[in-house]
């Protein structure tokens, strides 16, 4: 009898028509999804598949990387990054993390190369522990060690679909490379040629390269539709040099320029107050380029790519703020196209404060304006800029530090 029953299982599991099992298949989370591999064979077969990986990272909810530093304890720092997603009633969990023997507690939260998230692409990050960088899926806790690389050096991290390889941008002693993720190949990304500097959008390129491009743990280029899109640099327009985004073509491998909305071709703003920094942020949401900019004293924008092929943009929120952003330690990110508002908050020092005892939230409002949450930690907090989605893609085979204890 239970033999029957069992066969009448297997039968109504096998009816399911193919689509409904994918869509539920592709909803669940990949810690879920390891387990339920071993159900059925044509379910591990399907959920190894390419095309599988795809569209389960496409239907995973996208989450932002808050990065931790907590206090010293018997000279020793705890690191982690957590995944927050705002739509949730979770606030977020560790997906990564790393301690640290303190040697000089005076350098320690500004060192970039003790604890950095300098990468986000298809559930990958980029991570490095004590000058060690490594390629990681933090869902399956699995990851690859890089060549020795740079904290400053990291430009981006991108997919070349041609070859399936994960590849790493990065500068080095005035030229670009890209690095093979597992194969350890590099060479040099061309520049633009001579012939090229005719036109304002390559004469700007050239010169921002030549002055090197961000590193991507401080600011965070996007990826959308196979290019790598870095927000533009107002001090070049400052100096009657235009206003321009560089962009690189992961297919070919090559740099070129795009225009930024219109409205910021009419002048650069007003100089920073008080150590304001003037926060611009690149990103993609729901596979559209997004850029959020605080151009106002306590309004953030957010413009939205609407045509990819014409370079249409246009402004779809703009949220006022309970609060003047011309002050320093505050930078505030528009991150989704509800108008959800992540600001990074540093408390004002005290006189006698010591760097690690200062207090830093990560405040998140609505597109009204009003206050949902203050995260806070045990020590510093800070958005990074960057975004991730849960995927199954599995990088090369190791174990690496920071998923130890999780």
């Amino acid at each position: 009898m239970a033999e029957s029953s069992r066969a009448a299982e297997r039968r109504d599991g096998e009816a399911l028509p193919e689509d409904v099992v994918v869509q539920v298949l592709a909803r669940l989370p990949v810690r879920s999804l390891l387990r339920v591999r071993a159900v059925r064979k044509a379910w591990c077969r399907r959920v190894s598949d390419r095309g599988f990986v795809n569209t389960h990272h496409r239907h995973q909810p996208t989450q932002v990387i808050i990065s931790c530093i907590g206090r010293p304890f018997e000279q020793f720092i705890g690191f982690s990054a957590r995944a927050m997603d705002l739509g949730a009633a979770d606030r977020g969990r560790v997906i990564a993390g790393f301690t640290h023997h303190l040697d000089d507690l005076a350098h320690y939260v500004d060192d970039p190369l003790l604890f950095r998230v300098h990468a986000s692409c298809d559930g990958l990050l980029l991570l490095n522990a004590d000058g060690a960088f490594y390629l990681c899926n933090p869902a399956t806790r699995r990851g690859t060690l890089l060549p020795p690389l740079g904290a400053n050096e990291i430009m981006a991290l991108y997919r070349h679909d041609p070859s399936g390889e994960y590849r790493v941008l990065y500068r080095r002693d005035g030229e670009y490379h890209a690095l093979s993720v597992g194969f350890h190949h590099r060479w040099t990304i061309d520049l633009p040629k001579p012939e090229q500097l005719g036109d304002p959008g390559m004469a700007y390129v050239n010169l921002r390269l030549a002055g090197g491009l961000p590193p991507s743990y401080y600011s965070p280029p996007a990826l959308v539709r196979g290019v790598v899109h870095w927000s533009p640099q107002l001090e070049l327009a400052a100096e009657g040099l235009g206003l321009y985004m560089v962009v690189f073509d992961t297919v070919a491998e090559v740099f070129s320029w795009m225009s930024p909305p219109p409205a910021f071709n009419l002048g650069p703003p007003p100089p920073p107050e008080n150590g304001m920094r003037y926060t611009m942020q690149l990103f993609e949401m729901d596979g559209s380029l997004a850029l959020s900019c605080c151009r106002h004293i306590s309004t953030v924008e957010l413009w939205l790519m609407q045509d990819y092929e014409s370079k249409v943009w246009v402004c779809t929120r703009r949220v006022r703020l309970p609060f003047a952003l011309v002050q320093p330690g505050v930078s505030a990110y528009m991150v989704s196209q509800k108008g959800d508002v992540l600001v990074n908050r540093l408390q004002p020092p005290q006189e006698g404060d010591v760097l690690v005892n200062l207090q830093h939230s990560v405040l998140h409002y609505d597109n009204a304006g009003h206050l949902l949450f203050e995260f806070r930690d045990v020590g510093r907090v800070e958005f990074t800029g960057h975004v991730f989605k849960e995927s199954l893609v599995p990088p090369p085979s190791a174990h690496p530090p920071f998923f130890w204890g999780l």
